[in-house]
């Protein structure tokens, strides 16, 4: 996982823009959504309004902040 989101941060060349990138390689049995944006106070309840716009229910969430204040979010959805 951890080569994944490297491999996409690598190749991200407009950091201010958001950086979302799906995979359907997720052992828990769902899909994996990982989304890299400059921190900001509605970012976790934007995504997930968008996931649940799709018929899709959040299984479980990861977020991460990074010192240069951007956050690191990983959600395993489910149909």
């Amino acid at each position: 996982k951890i080569c994944w989101h490297t491999q996409h941060l690598l190749e991200h060349k407009y950091h201010n823009k958001p950086l979302v990138f799906i995979s359907t390689k997720n052992s828990r049995g769902g899909s994996e959504i990982f989304v890299y944006h400059k921190d900001m106070t509605i970012l976790f309840s934007s995504v997930v309004t968008e996931i649940d716009n799709k018929k899709l229910r959040v299984h479980d969430a990861k977020i991460l902040s990074s010192r240069d204040n951007y956050e690191l979010s990983t959600f395993t959805v489910l149909e």
